[in-house]
């Protein structure tokens, strides 16, 4: 089975700054561009908001990895998979 890049994963605007890049270890994983955003009627804060989403994945599937574990019992330090899950939905999400 093949495995995602690893994170971190984050995002960076270029070109005429309404493209959007999703990064990891300083190579482009995926690209928002506007031509495709337009056609599928998606205005810059969309595709800044789709770029969070993107870039927060690997922090989002380590945190609810982590919380399975905490649920089964087979992790006793339940509240730092709490911690790792809030801080993967600020990267998502933009709020802190």
């Amino acid at each position: 089975m093949n495995t995602h890049t690893p994170g971190p994963w984050t995002r960076a605007q270029y070109g005429n700054l309404d493209r959007w890049a999703v990064m990891a270890s300083g190579q482009t994983i995926a690209e928002l561009d506007s031509e495709l955003s337009n056609f599928l009627r998606n205005d810059h804060e969309t595709r800044d908001a789709n770029a969070r989403l993107m870039a927060a994945a690997p922090e989002l599937l380590t945190a609810l990895e982590s919380l399975l574990t905490a649920a089964t019992g087979e992790l006793p330090e339940t509240w730092v998979c709490f911690e790792m899950a809030r801080d993967a939905i600020a990267k998502a999400t933009g709020k802190p």
